[in-house]
């Protein structure tokens, strides 16, 4: 038995407490209703309307089957949105992690420059500094002799 039929008979079986066998017209609705699902975007009037015109099995559902399709497809498509949001969280995690070297190496250089800039600026502050204190110095000892 195909995985996803069992997985569709334990939805069932999760959402109604009804153990189905897999011939059962539900339990094919909702294994087509998967890849309905993932054409439509997971937009539960929109699987529903392809359900009646693609599932001829929709049709010899009774009120009881009938009744149990909306919870269950419910469920699928929230499990489904639930995945979907893990499955970009992980890859932007991957994307992230493997950006290529040259990016990283863009990346380095602009710090690296900026880095040198900040320095540079640093050290003509330093000597700013320097040169305010030797005037001043020389000026109190009155040994600058341009200022006489």
């Amino acid at each position: 038995m195909d995985s996803n039929i069992q997985n569709v008979i334990d939805d069932i079986y999760t959402v109604t407490k009804h153990r189905l066998d897999a011939n059962d017209s539900l339990v094919k609705v909702l294994y087509l209703s998967l890849f309905i699902a993932d054409k439509h975007q997971y937009i539960f009037a929109d699987i529903l309307k392809e359900i009646e015109r693609h599932c001829p099995e929709y049709a010899q559902l009774d009120n009881e089957r009938l009744s149990m399709l909306p919870d269950v497809l419910h469920m699928q498509i929230e499990r489904s949105n639930r995945n979907s949001e893990k499955f970009v969280e992980r890859k932007e995690l991957i994307s992230n992690s493997q950006k290529k070297p040259t990016e990283n190496l863009e990346d380095f250089y602009a710090f690296m420059i900026l880095a040198r800039i900040l320095a540079m600026l640093v050290g003509f502050i330093i000597l700013a500094i320097g040169l305010i204190v030797i005037i001043c110095s020389k000026l109190l000892d009155g040994s600058l002799i341009f200022f006489r």
